[in-house]
């Protein structure tokens, strides 16, 4: 899918906590997970960024825009839950996507499903292609915003209670996708970027490490020619805690990562970062191997 954006001047809007308001000083506000108030590990992570959101703003007639992030209060709308509805729609501020794109196509990091869905809200989305349990990815909507979104069916408490047993260490790999913030110019269509993921857990340490590396923008994956300024992104090193079902930690140690595990005995597992050292926020998925 080739996302002709038109104005890749945009503003983005962080939907789940307020940090502060869109400015044009090039700096990124950095959410930290919410701790539970109990000590208890079993306790979740409040999770606060299953949902990344952002406006397209104006284009001026040098044909080169600015990406701004915005941290403005908005309504929780991620749908975890153990019913097909996670897998096949998502709920945007009150506006319902279906998650059907319409092919899927193959780049260097793995298969993607993208298209225009032409249903209710969304004029475009692009969803990882290798989670059968999560959905995550990127939404074009009719009335001009975009979100970056992970959800899907999470992992059962007894599940994971299960996998506290094993001492070993479990891989999963998988891709992830990305917005930048930062000038661009607006032939570069479009803006957002694909990569790889891979972690390493263990779940009895109650500990998960990974690497989301590779960058490329679509023109990649397209065989036109690479975009050099996509080319210098450098890795994100993920390092978090597991809690019950739910991962909270850091991204490039001045960032965040958050994610859960979805599927029967944690086949996958599904989140957001925002690498602030490389003013940086997406989503990734991956499969247990």
């Amino acid at each position: 899918m080739k996302f002709k954006l038109c104005a890749l001047c945009f503003a983005a809007t962080l939907v789940l906590t307020a940090c502060n308001s869109g400015s044009d000083d090039n700096t990124v506000a950095v959410n930290q997970p919410t701790k539970p108030t109990t000590t208890n590990n079993d306790t979740p992570f409040e999770l606060k960024e299953q949902i990344v959101y952002w406006k397209e703003a104006e284009q001026d007639e040098s044909y080169s825009g600015k990406v701004i992030f915005d941290d403005s209060p908005k309504k929780q709308t991620a749908q975890d839950s153990n019913n097909i509805t996670a897998l096949t729609h998502i709920n945007i501020d009150g506006r319902i996507v279906e998650l059907n794109p319409s092919h899927t196509y193959t780049n260097p990091n793995g298969s993607w499903h993208d298209g225009v869905t032409g249903w209710l809200e969304a004029e475009e989305v692009i969803t990882g292609a290798n989670t059968a349990y999560a959905r995550y990815g990127i939404v074009r909507m009719k009335s001009g915003g975009w979100a970056l979104f992970y959800q899907g069916n999470p992992t059962s408490l007894d599940d994971m209670k299960k996998l506290e047993k094993q001492a070993d260490n479990v891989t999963y790999k998988g891709q992830a996708t990305a917005i930048r913030q930062g000038n661009f110019d607006l032939s570069r269509n479009p803006a957002w970027l694909t990569g790889t993921s891979q972690f390493t857990v263990n779940f009895k340490e109650k500990t998960l490490k990974g690497t989301i590396e590779q960058w490329h923008d679509y023109y990649a994956f397209a065989g036109n020619q690479v975009n050099k300024e996509v080319s210098l992104i450098k890795p994100v090193e993920i390092n978090a805690q597991i809690r019950a079902n739910t991962f909270a930690g850091t991204a490039n140690q001045t960032g965040t990562v958050e994610g859960k595990f979805y599927g029967s005995n944690a086949a996958n597992l599904a989140g957001a970062f925002n690498d602030k050292s490389q003013k940086l926020r997406g989503v990734f998925g991956a499969v247990k191997q």
